[in-house]
């Protein structure tokens, strides 16, 4: 608020000051201070009552709003007494004394308003401090509600169905590369004798008994090679599915994959799924990208798919130089691709559901309402002589998906796709000849 300037004896004076010039015999002078606006600026006005008899310096009386029959009568007396009378206190012209108090007045109203201003300013500053420290707090709050939705209330960005068609192409990648597989290689001659030979070498990779009883019990011949495609099958099957539920591969992925293994399941009993398949997606994610490269990770893989195909060629006395087909190196790199993609969409892609890919193993009953039997005839199908079969081994994967539930153990399964395996029967129905002596 700006403020006029204005001299002692100024020749201009603002409007609402008293003027030597005006003479009324009594004025009134409400000590409240009025205002009046002039050029852009607000001037106090004094009114007050001064009567013409009385002397400069004297204290006036306020007329009242209601004045007596003597009132009236000194009011006529003072109008028709001196035009003008004001007393200075220091013995000065009226003019002077009107300017002194007009000034006191104004520095009085002066002073109230810059001390209202500087509780204004002081009062803006803390409501400016207070809302700067409450918008520091609501953008911290909002932050921390971003990151909680995106730990827990992110969704699942595949869909079930995905998961399911993934499995069932990767099954028919698998099924295709051991038919061409098997049908590329060239069989040696050997005996039983040279089989288990093989088997038992130092540094050789051990498969499963019941898989090598089976192929050395019954080796493929040139014109037969049905039990060498079971048997690659089922290995690389297995393979497969160690690839899909690892975190990854790794050197010495066995003990992270185990300490991993128990991590998740002590979190899955112990925090709600959404937490725990935050959690598995999050350690997958970061557990990749903090270890090796992808394409290193792509070649550990294919590499231990290859080992598993050369044990079983080897056992079956397939000549050494097909170990090294690139064929053979091709189909084995896609069916790697594929196993990585979907142990991504399972541990990474997925938060509120438990997918797991899972294969049958030897010497399991054979359940037809839990899996399929690879090589049953239509007969075989349609009646369940076979529940209880002993298994040979596994063909093809299964995919299931668990669901926390308020049960005893936990956790509801439900089989998205069945996996099938080779029975006992398989030497019956396909005519299996054992070897020659």
């Amino acid at each position: 608020m700006v403020f006029p300037t204005r001299g002692k004896h100024s020749d201009v004076e603002p409007e609402g000051y008293l003027q030597p010039s005006q003479t009324p015999t009594t004025m009134s002078l409400d000590m409240e201070c009025q205002t009046q606006k002039r050029a852009g600026h607000y001037v106090p006005m004094l009114r007050h009552q001064v009567s013409s008899d009385q002397e400069p310096g004297e204290l006036i009386r306020p007329l009242s709003p209601n004045p007596t029959s003597r009132e009236e009568s000194e009011w006529s007396r003072h109008r028709k007494g001196r035009a003008y009378a004001i007393g200075s206190i220091d013995g000065g012209s009226p003019a002077d004394s009107e300017h002194d108090v007009n000034d006191m007045l104004w520095d009085r109203e002066a002073e109230i308003v810059a001390q209202k201003l500087h509780e204004s300013l002081r009062r803006n500053e803390e409501i400016t401090k207070r809302n700067r420290t409450l918008e520091a707090q609501l953008r911290a709050a909002r932050q921390e509600l971003l990151e909680a939705r995106s730990f827990i209330g992110a969704g699942d960005s595949i869909s079930e169905s995905e998961i399911v068609q993934a499995v069932h192409e990767l099954n028919g990648e698998i099924y295709q590369a051991v038919k061409r597989a098997v049908e590329a290689c060239r069989i040696g001659q050997g005996t039983t004798g040279d089989y288990a030979a093989v088997a038992t070498e130092p540094g050789k990779r051990h498969l499963d008994p019941t898989i090598e009883d089976f192929l050395i019990e019954y080796p493929p011949q040139d014109d037969d090679r049905i039990t060498l495609e079971i048997v690659l099958q089922a290995v690389i099957v297995d393979d497969v599915c160690q690839l899909i539920d690892s975190w990854g591969q790794y050197s010495h992925a066995t003990m992270v994959n185990e300490m991993l293994d128990r991590a998740h399941r002590c979190m899955q009993e112990s925090e709600p799924p959404s937490v725990a398949g935050r959690w598995r997606s999050l350690t997958h994610k970061y557990m990749l990208k903090a270890s090796d490269k992808q394409q290193e990770q792509h070649e550990r893989s294919e590499r231990k798919l290859l080992e598993g195909a050369v044990a079983v060629f080897q056992l079956a006395c397939v000549e050494p130089q097909f170990h090294q087909d690139e064929g053979l190196r091709e189909s084995l790199g896609v069916i790697a691709r594929a196993a990585t993609k979907i142990r991504r969409m399972i541990k990474e892609d997925v938060l509120g559901s438990q997918y797991m890919v899972f294969i049958e193993r030897p010497d399991a009953p054979f359940d037809p309402d839990m899996m399929e039997d690879e090589h049953a005839t239509s007969s075989s199908r349609m009646r369940a002589s076979n529940a209880g079969v002993s298994i040979v081994c596994p063909s093809r994967l299964g995919l299931s998906r668990f669901e926390k539930v308020e049960l005893e153990h936990g956790w509801e399964a439900t089989i998205l796709v069945k996996p099938y395996v080779v029975l006992e029967t398989v030497v019956k129905e396909l005519g299996l000849i054992g070897p020659q002596l």
